[in-house]
């Protein structure tokens, strides 16, 4: 079984570090994940049809964390504009992150 350092240093009282990245350059991206920090969220919770923040963005963070081994994903809603989410969509996004949370976070019990 893998072990979680982040989940292993949260039961242990250690401190985390990590970096929410709000920027859309895939080098800012690939510099935090090389850093050595326990986590980097890439927050660009938008559509395919985001006129605002384009999906080529979040395409070339996603494969920036890919390169370096990073555990991640892309997930596209692809009728999806900046604001405006339809249930599903939203249902499907909150969900995602709730796992997150249960994979690395939660205590294995």
């Amino acid at each position: 079984m893998r072990t979680n350092p982040l989940r292993n240093k949260l039961q242990q009282g250690q401190p985390v570090y990590g970096a929410w990245v709000t920027l859309e350059d895939p080098g800012v991206t690939e510099a935090f994940a090389t850093s050595g920090v326990d986590w980097v969220v890439i927050e660009m919770e938008h559509g395919a049809l985001d006129w605002n923040q384009p999906i080529h963005n979040a395409q070339m963070m996603y494969q920036a964390l890919r390169l370096r081994g990073v555990d991640t994903q892309l997930v596209v809603y692809p009728d999806v504009h900046h604001s405006g989410w339809d249930e599903s969509s939203s249902k499907d996004f909150y969900t995602r992150v709730i796992d997150w949370f249960d994979r690395y976070i939660k205590s294995e019990e």
